[in-house]
Protein backbone atom coordinates (compact mmCIF):
# COMPACT_ATOMS: atom_id res chain seq x y z
CA UNK A 1 0.00 0.00 0.00
CA UNK A 2 1.47 3.71 -0.59
CA UNK A 3 1.82 5.67 2.13
CA UNK A 4 2.23 9.32 2.76
CA UNK A 5 4.89 11.32 2.02
CA UNK A 6 6.06 14.78 2.09
CA UNK A 7 2.83 15.84 0.32
CA UNK A 8 0.04 13.65 -0.61
CA UNK A 9 0.49 10.25 -1.56
CA UNK A 10 2.71 9.47 -5.03
CA UNK A 11 3.29 6.80 -7.38
CA UNK A 12 2.92 5.12 -11.07
CA UNK A 13 -0.34 6.41 -12.04
CA UNK A 14 -2.91 3.36 -12.72
CA UNK A 15 -0.20 0.96 -11.66
CA UNK A 16 0.66 1.47 -7.96
CA UNK A 17 -1.57 4.48 -8.02
CA UNK A 18 -4.38 2.55 -8.80
CA UNK A 19 -8.55 4.03 -9.29
CA UNK A 20 -9.48 1.97 -6.20
CA UNK A 21 -6.45 2.84 -4.51
CA UNK A 22 -7.43 6.67 -5.12
CA UNK A 23 -11.51 6.18 -4.52
CA UNK A 24 -10.61 4.10 -0.79
CA UNK A 25 -8.12 7.17 -0.39
CA UNK A 26 -11.36 9.76 -0.54
CA UNK A 27 -13.60 7.16 1.20
CA UNK A 28 -10.95 7.07 4.24
CA UNK A 29 -10.17 11.10 3.99
CA UNK A 30 -13.75 11.77 4.28
CA UNK A 31 -14.58 9.89 6.92
CA UNK A 32 -11.70 10.00 9.10
CA UNK A 33 -11.89 14.13 8.47
CA UNK A 34 -16.03 14.24 8.65
CA UNK A 35 -16.11 15.94 5.62
CA UNK A 36 -19.48 17.84 4.56
CA UNK A 37 -17.54 19.48 1.38
CA UNK A 38 -14.51 18.91 -0.63
CA UNK A 39 -13.16 20.81 -3.69
CA UNK A 40 -10.84 18.95 -6.04
CA UNK A 41 -8.30 19.67 -8.90
CA UNK A 42 -5.95 18.43 -11.08
CA UNK A 43 -3.00 19.09 -13.33
CA UNK A 44 -2.58 18.25 -17.27
CA UNK A 45 -1.69 14.61 -16.86
CA UNK A 46 -3.50 11.66 -18.66
CA UNK A 47 -4.52 9.87 -15.72
CA UNK A 48 -5.89 13.01 -13.72
CA UNK A 49 -9.30 12.94 -14.99
CA UNK A 50 -9.88 9.30 -14.52
CA UNK A 51 -7.89 9.47 -10.66
CA UNK A 52 -10.16 12.30 -10.30
CA UNK A 53 -13.36 11.04 -10.55
CA UNK A 54 -12.42 7.99 -8.20
CA UNK A 55 -11.64 10.53 -6.14
CA UNK A 56 -14.09 12.24 -5.97
CA UNK A 57 -16.56 8.74 -5.84
CA UNK A 58 -15.00 8.22 -2.75
CA UNK A 59 -14.83 11.22 -1.01
CA UNK A 60 -18.81 11.34 -1.98
CA UNK A 61 -19.42 7.77 -0.77
CA UNK A 62 -17.51 8.98 2.67
CA UNK A 63 -20.49 11.33 2.85
CA UNK A 64 -19.10 14.72 1.21
CA UNK A 65 -20.38 17.12 -1.27
CA UNK A 66 -17.59 16.96 -3.84
CA UNK A 67 -16.85 19.99 -6.19
CA UNK A 68 -14.89 19.13 -9.01
CA UNK A 69 -12.27 22.51 -10.13
CA UNK A 70 -11.25 21.02 -13.40
CA UNK A 71 -7.19 21.38 -14.46
CA UNK A 72 -6.08 24.04 -11.88
CA UNK A 73 -3.23 24.57 -10.16
CA UNK A 74 -2.67 23.32 -6.45
CA UNK A 75 -2.32 26.53 -4.59
CA UNK A 76 -5.62 27.53 -6.07
CA UNK A 77 -7.50 24.45 -4.75
CA UNK A 78 -6.02 25.11 -1.23
CA UNK A 79 -7.50 28.92 -1.86
CA UNK A 80 -10.42 27.64 -2.62
CA UNK A 81 -10.76 25.21 0.08
CA UNK A 82 -10.11 28.05 2.55
CA UNK A 83 -13.01 30.53 1.00
CA UNK A 84 -15.32 27.36 0.92
CA UNK A 85 -14.30 26.47 4.40
CA UNK A 86 -13.93 22.56 3.45
CA UNK A 87 -11.35 20.25 2.46
CA UNK A 88 -9.44 19.65 -0.39
CA UNK A 89 -7.54 17.77 -2.79
CA UNK A 90 -4.99 17.91 -5.73
CA UNK A 91 -4.77 15.03 -8.03
CA UNK A 92 -0.88 16.20 -9.23
CA UNK A 93 2.33 14.71 -8.81
CA UNK A 94 4.08 17.97 -9.36
CA UNK A 95 7.55 17.82 -10.47
CA UNK A 96 7.68 13.99 -10.96
CA UNK A 97 7.43 11.59 -13.92
CA UNK A 98 4.56 11.92 -16.32
CA UNK A 99 4.06 8.05 -15.78
CA UNK A 100 3.37 8.96 -11.79
CA UNK A 101 0.48 10.63 -10.16
CA UNK A 102 -0.66 11.91 -6.86
CA UNK A 103 -2.96 13.25 -4.57
CA UNK A 104 -2.64 15.82 -2.33
CA UNK A 105 -5.55 16.77 0.51
CA UNK A 106 -5.77 19.69 2.13
CA UNK A 107 -7.75 19.74 5.59
CA UNK A 108 -11.13 21.81 6.10
CA UNK A 109 -9.60 25.44 5.72
CA UNK A 110 -7.40 24.64 2.75
CA UNK A 111 -4.34 23.83 5.36
CA UNK A 112 -2.09 20.52 5.56
CA UNK A 113 -2.97 17.70 7.21
CA UNK A 114 -1.06 16.45 10.34
CA UNK A 115 1.31 13.39 10.63
CA UNK A 116 -1.57 12.30 12.67
CA UNK A 117 -4.62 12.84 10.44
CA UNK A 118 -2.85 11.11 7.61
CA UNK A 119 -2.04 7.68 9.64
CA UNK A 120 -5.40 7.40 10.43
CA UNK A 121 -6.68 7.93 6.87
CA UNK A 122 -3.63 5.32 6.04
CA UNK A 123 -4.87 2.88 9.01
CA UNK A 124 -8.60 3.44 7.94
CA UNK A 125 -7.99 2.49 4.58
CA UNK A 126 -6.53 -0.93 5.50
CA UNK A 127 -9.65 -1.50 7.61
CA UNK A 128 -11.93 -0.51 4.57
CA UNK A 129 -13.39 -3.11 1.72
CA UNK A 130 -13.43 -2.32 -2.01
CA UNK A 131 -17.16 -1.91 -1.49
CA UNK A 132 -16.84 1.20 1.07
CA UNK A 133 -16.21 3.72 -1.71
CA UNK A 134 -18.25 2.15 -4.19
CA UNK A 135 -21.70 4.13 -3.72
CA UNK A 136 -22.03 8.45 -3.79
CA UNK A 137 -23.81 9.57 -0.82
CA UNK A 138 -22.59 13.25 -1.19
CA UNK A 139 -23.39 15.14 -4.65
CA UNK A 140 -20.41 15.54 -7.33
CA UNK A 141 -20.69 18.81 -9.45
CA UNK A 142 -18.24 21.18 -11.15
CA UNK A 143 -17.43 24.40 -10.71
CA UNK A 144 -15.06 27.07 -12.73
CA UNK A 145 -15.60 30.07 -10.10
CA UNK A 146 -12.64 29.04 -8.06
CA UNK A 147 -9.96 29.29 -10.77
CA UNK A 148 -11.95 33.21 -11.12
CA UNK A 149 -12.00 33.67 -7.69
CA UNK A 150 -8.27 32.41 -7.36
CA UNK A 151 -7.10 34.74 -10.64
CA UNK A 152 -8.98 37.46 -9.18
CA UNK A 153 -7.30 37.57 -5.89
CA UNK A 154 -4.09 37.53 -7.49
CA UNK A 155 -4.73 39.90 -10.07
CA UNK A 156 -5.86 42.09 -6.81
CA UNK A 157 -2.57 42.08 -5.02
CA UNK A 158 -0.19 43.35 -7.98
CA UNK A 159 -0.27 46.94 -8.84
CA UNK A 160 -1.38 48.21 -12.64
CA UNK A 161 1.97 47.61 -14.61
CA UNK A 162 3.83 46.58 -12.02
CA UNK A 163 5.79 43.97 -14.35
CA UNK A 164 5.70 45.75 -17.47
CA UNK A 165 10.10 45.71 -17.42
CA UNK A 166 10.33 41.97 -16.24
CA UNK A 167 10.38 38.72 -17.95
CA UNK A 168 8.13 35.82 -16.87
CA UNK A 169 9.53 31.91 -17.53
CA UNK A 170 7.00 29.95 -17.77
CA UNK A 171 7.66 26.13 -16.64
CA UNK A 172 5.15 23.79 -19.03
CA UNK A 173 6.48 20.64 -17.79
CA UNK A 174 3.38 18.63 -16.71
CA UNK A 175 0.44 20.93 -15.78
CA UNK A 176 -0.51 23.81 -13.39
CA UNK A 177 1.65 23.38 -10.30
Amino acid sequence: MLRFGTDGVRGVALTELTEQYVADLGYAAATVLSLNHVVIGRDTRESGLVLQTALARGFAAGGATVELLGVTPTPAIAFAAAQRGCAGAAVTASHNSYADNGVKIFGIGGIKLTDDQEQLIEATMAAITPQSSAVPVGAITESIAAINDYRNSIEGLVPSRAFADIRIVVSCRHGPC
